[in-house]
């Protein structure tokens, strides 16, 4: 039977989802007690306000419930990764290798995907072309996504020069904004 205890006892075989800082910080930071949400999240603020933490913590949240609720295979598939992280896995498709078609799977169909640091530089043609396809795709099949970003919709507009993407988060996403602790 999957308990509340059980879970307790298994965050650990989950926490390796993320990277080893952020482990640490979920280990050291208390849990905010933070809910579950059920739609996609805009987090932006400035740089040490929290927005990592918060998103993996609700990351935690919905990986707890899919373990509570043994929901199907399909709601196992959780991903977070650093903007640059996703980009490099992408740009590296480039050597055949890999498809890039495969990697991108990876990232369309997820049930939770969290990206962290949301266009960290001003993106080049290709960039805009694949965030696009990327935001797009969740945004028409409903998938939730937390995305962390230094920038405000605004402002990541402005940096952009382009309007499609932050309209689908002004459409479909909780915009929050962290405040300095």
């Amino acid at each position: 039977m999957r308990t509340e205890q059980k879970w307790e006892s298994l965050q650990g075989k989950y926490l390796i989802k993320f990277p080893p800082r952020i482990q640490r910080d979920l280990k050291q930071i208390k849990a905010t007690n933070q809910e579950r949400t059920e739609n996609s999240l805009f987090i932006h603020g400035s740089i040490n306000t929290g927005k990592t933490i918060l998103a993996a913590q609700l990351m935690m949240q919905e990986m707890k419930h899919i373990y509570l609720n043994a929901l199907p295979d399909k709601h196992n598939k959780t991903l977070f990764v650093s903007f640059p992280a996703m980009l490099a896995e992408i740009k590296s498709t480039f050597s055949g290798a890999v498809s890039t078609d495969t990697v991108m799977q990876k990232y369309l169909g997820a049930h939770l995907l969290v990206i962290d640091d949301f266009i960290t530089t001003r993106p080049t043609d290709w960039v805009m072309d694949l965030l696009y396809y990327l935001v797009n795709h969740r945004y028409e099949y409903l998938l939730k996504t937390i995305i962390t970003c230094n920038y405000s919709l605004t402002a990541l507009e402005e940096l952009l020069q382009d309007q499609r993407i932050t309209s689908r988060f002004n459409r479909s996403y909780t915009i929050i904004q962290k405040q300095p602790y």
